[in-house]
């Protein structure tokens, strides 16, 4: 089930919402239950199933990311993800917050911090060797998803193995969980995997303000409107609450636009035009800002914005909203 809202895509993993809250409690807190690294392979005989009646682990395709999010459902209350990419391919994935990302045999993997289960994204749909050793295992739930190759069982846990190609490029997909994990945290990989994105790789952008100021006409108001977005500006290019704090009309204003100078993306200052001119209205002032964003993970789009201006009791134009 899936709740949809402007910016925000909430997803309910129908399959894995007592594991995800399970996980959740403390999974990374427990161990491999005593199994011993290096120990010999286990030889189960597993049973090959026909392609039959099959669905695709990614129900919904695979988009280009488009900047929004995904919040795993849990008994009403929701698990916050974040949109993490691969390492070196165009590819990412809607992982928990708790999760980490790290490279692993030439690709990049997701998990708890232990590392012992995670999903990982590999190039290429791979080796004759490896594909040798997998079987498809009736009894697996992954079984009833046409990507999937097939399984690889020892002691130490299971390794299910996917195919699958965005834009004419093949990859592969690994699932590894051990046995006390796998119940727990199976359906999680599963639901992250299905909600593959794709996202070219750009260079990243010049962070600053490359715009050429309107006229200002002589006015005196105008002039400190126009130093006030610079001021602003700047500070949100250069990360610093502070003087971004400098620039607003209220306190309230300051905690509520606080957001821009985080450290969480950088932004590129491109034009600016004056919506509402003081001259016509003594109180109040917007001013339109076109810009580009790159956030931490390379993804770049171009937006604009409103800023609204109200005169203070010193008689300044601060910064009321941004929007």
């Amino acid at each position: 089930m899936f709740i949809y809202k402007k910016t925000m895509l909430r997803r309910c993993a129908m399959t894995g919402l007592a594991a995800i809250s399970l996980w959740i409690a403390g999974c990374e807190n427990a161990g491999t239950g005593g199994m011993t690294a290096g120990a010999p392979a286990a030889s189960p005989v597993l049973t090959a199933v026909p392609e039959v009646n099959l669905v695709s682990v990614f129900t919904g395709g695979i988009p280009e990311y488009d900047g929004s999010g995904r919040e795993f459902e849990v008994g009403g209350e929701y698990v916050k993800t974040d949109y993490s990419t691969h390492l070196t391919l165009p590819l990412g994935i809607f992982k928990p917050v708790n999760m980490e990302r790290y490279a692993l045999e030439g690709g990049t993997a997701w998990g708890p911090a232990d590392k012992l289960n995670y999903l990982a994204i590999l190039p290429g749909a791979g080796a004759a060797e490896e594909e040798g050793e997998l079987v498809r295992d009736s009894a697996s739930s992954m079984a009833q998803y046409k990507e999937y190759r097939g399984t690889v069982r020892d002691i130490e846990g299971t390794v299910d193995v996917f195919t699958f190609e965005v834009k004419g490029e093949a990859y592969r997909a690994k699932i590894r969980t051990t046995p006390d994990q796998q119940d727990r945290l199976q359906p999680v990989f599963v639901s992250m995997l299905g909600e593959l994105q794709y996202m070219e790789k750009k260079p990243p952008i010049e962070p600053g303000i490359f715009f050429k100021l309107p006229p200002n006409g002589g006015d005196k108001d105008r002039s400190q409107i126009y130093k006030e977005i610079l001021t602003a500006l700047q500070a949100i290019v250069d990360h610093d609450h502070d003087r971004l704090k400098t620039t607003m009309y209220s306190e309230g204003a300051a905690e509520y636009l606080g957001h821009f100078a985080d450290n969480i993306a950088e932004y590129r200052f491109t034009e600016m035009s004056v919506g509402r001119d003081p001259a016509g209205d003594r109180k109040t002032a917007i001013v339109y800002v076109g810009y580009t964003r790159m956030d931490k993970e390379g993804y770049i789009d171009e937006r604009s914005v409103g800023i609204a201006l109200i005169r203070n009791k010193q008689g300044l134009f601060k910064i009321a909203d941004i929007d």
